[in-house]
């Protein structure tokens, strides 16, 4: 994957990053060292990545402009942000209720 200069990739980029950042120092702040993990923080980097194509997607239904900005970013943030909403979505309706939720 490489940055060509659009600047949905550079944005996407450095959302992940700010946000990532910014929840780390959060949770250290509030929890100390011990509860920060790699995992917390590619789950973070993640989230944020797929966060910036689904507003771009949603932009898109009001600019011709942000459709084309958006066309034109790597694809590869398209598809995270796609496989993290679908499975979001999949998992929301295949979600057995307990008892104890139906009553």
């Amino acid at each position: 994957m490489s940055f060509d200069g659009n600047p949905l990739d550079i944005g996407i980029f450095l959302f992940a990053i700010l946000v990532a950042a910014t929840r780390s120092a959060v949770l250290v702040g509030l929890h100390g060292k011990a509860c920060l993990s790699s995992k917390t923080v590619t789950n973070d980097i993640l989230n944020a990545t797929s966060l910036v194509p689904f507003v771009f997607m949603i932009g898109a239904i009001f600019s011709s402009d942000i459709l084309k900005l958006a066309l034109e970013t790597q694809k590869v943030y398209m598809a995270i942000g796609g496989a993290i909403g679908a499975v979001a979505v999949l998992s929301a309706l295949l979600k057995v209720p307990r008892a104890a939720d139906s009553a």
